[in-house]
């Protein structure tokens, strides 16, 4: 499920807030390159991230272990928070995901959580809640909602193993859990403290393809890189393909492209130059690749 125009404006306006706190902490750090979230040379102040600061996320960056972080993080569209080994994610203040934060084990953010991309953990428990805004949630094991934690919005909630909703859960939210202990809706395994009459419950057969393998990714290599006018994709495509544009906030944005002979080509006249996220979908298989448009 993809993010809509008001949703993406109501991201902006988080962002925008975020900002307003950062003025008051006065540093905000990014990254410049792939690298270890530990390695001076990922970020802009060629140092390993102090606290409070601001820091935004637009490349793969790895996370060994927790993080305690303040005032906010930003992880955008173009970028991937990946934890290393699983740990505490946690803050007073939002976690703010367009892209994708990725853990191969036990995922605990302890800060509310804005999500307008991609959330893909062995195990997921939100302490601090989350506020969906078309983002997509991927556990393969089991997925818990802390008592109090609000969870709210629109979006897609896969989980594999056992769900547990102990706060409550509004919205217009897809959740699907593939292994459900009742026959009649809630098809959860615990909880469902308070549940909007808008959540859509489902025994999973919209994210079995998926929820399984975390490791299912979709190779791609794209040229020329940078682009200027058209971008050639190419990778192992099976069957239908499924593409969108993104910028670096997570908006989305038209652009013509057909497949044809193993690529997709794609035309970038109508874009502004910049940095871009083309996200292509393919037989369970996903790919997110991150391309500069001069």
């Amino acid at each position: 499920m993809f993010p809509d125009p008001l949703r993406m404006k109501r991201l902006s306006t988080v962002l925008a807030a975020s900002a307003a706190i950062v003025t008051l902490h006065g540093q905000v750090i990014t990254s410049v390159q792939d690298g270890a979230w530990s390695d001076p040379a990922t970020w802009d102040c060629n140092c390993v991230p102090p606290v409070p600061a601001e820091m935004v996320v637009m490349h793969n960056v790895n996370l060994s272990g927790g993080l305690n972080f303040s005032p906010s993080l930003t992880v955008l569209a173009s970028g991937q928070l990946q934890q290393i080994s699983p740990g505490y994610i946690y803050s007073q203040g939002p976690l703010i995901v367009a892209g994708t934060l990725s853990s191969p084990g036990y995922l605990a953010p302890g800060c509310p959580v804005i999500l307008s991309g991609s959330i893909l953990a062995e195990s997921l428990y939100l302490g601090g809640g989350m506020q969906m805004m078309g983002g997509f949630v991927q556990v393969s094991g089991n997925f818990t909602q802390a008592a109090g934690a609000t969870v709210d919005g629109d979006g897609q909630i896969c989980v594999g193993d056992s769900s547990n909703i102990q706060g409550p859960l509004t919205g217009t939210i897809d959740l699907c859990d593939l292994t459900p202990t009742t026959t009649v809706p809630p098809f959860v395994d615990g909880g469902a403290s308070f549940v909007g009459p808008n959540i859509t419950f489902c025994q999973g057969s919209i994210c079995a393809m998926d929820v399984n393998d975390l490791s299912a990714r979709l190779e791609l290599n794209a040229y020329p890189v940078p682009a200027t006018s058209e971008l050639t994709l190419t990778g192992a495509f099976n069957g239908n393909v499924d593409l969108r544009m993104l910028d670096v906030l997570g908006s989305t944005k038209a652009v013509r492209w057909e497949q044809r002979d193993g690529r997709l080509t794609l035309q970038l006249d109508g874009l502004a130059p910049g940095v871009y996220v083309a996200e292509v979908r393919s037989e369970g298989r996903r790919a997110v690749l991150r391309f500069v448009k001069e």
